[in-house]
């Protein structure tokens, strides 16, 4: 269960964070007064990112933590006197902070780009909701029997770091798989991050209607008109 609590931890770090500093400042009527702040705007746009995604890695590093040690508790209560003991994975804990952090800044860059949208508060939960489903879904790959890390899966969002996870819990030296998951990882942070950025940057967001097209979001991410 470790691997898929992992990535439910990291998205719900990030939700509430994501809405808040997108749709949240827009409907507080902040997000112009932010944007008159005298630093750069690409800067405000990427500091957005880190704090979602400082929130995901938090709560994900807390929760891990807490499960390992309320694991360990009740363990060693229920053991007695048993030779069994529990010790937590602290080592496939440090190994994966790298891929941690690379699919925390994911994840917060695809919620925080994708809250942008939303016209308030609310709103920004309700559209938000279906899209962390894309996250956790996946996750649950990481329960399927026979599933196991490969050059192939390790290209697979999502399903590939739950996947690393397990090998690195089971003790597996996969160097060439793990190195294949944090290229796909950086690459698809690199690129939900310049997709969250051109977004955030488009200062027409702020005054768009409650109605919203494909048409209209590919005109703000790719239309150079668009920039601000």
């Amino acid at each position: 269960l470790l691997p898929m609590l992992l990535v439910i931890m990291a998205v719900m770090g990030s939700f509430f964070p994501a809405v808040d500093l997108t749709a949240g400042e827009r409907e507080r009527g902040t997000a112009e007064t932010t944007l008159l702040l005298p630093i750069p705007r690409l800067a405000v746009h990427q500091g957005k990112i880190l704090a979602v995604t400082l929130s995901a890695l938090l709560a994900t590093a807390l929760n891990l933590t807490a499960l390992a040690l309320t694991a360990g508790h009740l363990w060693n209560s229920f053991a007695g006197g048993s030779e069994m003991s529990f010790e937590p994975p602290l080592v496939a804990f440090l190994a994966i902070s790298p891929l941690a952090l690379l699919f925390a800044f994911f994840v917060s860059a695809v919620l925080t780009g994708v809250a942008a949208l939303a016209k308030s508060f609310q709103s920004g939960q309700a559209l938000l909701g279906p899209v962390q489903m894309l996250f956790i879904v996946p996750a649950m790959a990481g329960a399927i029997p026979g599933l196991t890390l490969t050059p192939v899966t390790a290209f697979i969002p999502v399903v590939n770091v739950v996947l690393a996870f397990r090998s690195l819990l089971r003790g597996e030296n996969l160097p060439l798989e793990y190195g294949l998951t944090a290229l796909s990882l950086f690459a698809f942070a690199a690129l939900s991050t310049w997709l969250a950025v051109r977004l955030l940057s488009r200062e027409t967001l702020l005054f768009l209607g409650d109605q919203f097209s494909p048409k209209r979001l590919f005109a703000l991410l790719f239309d150079p008109a668009q920039t601000r």
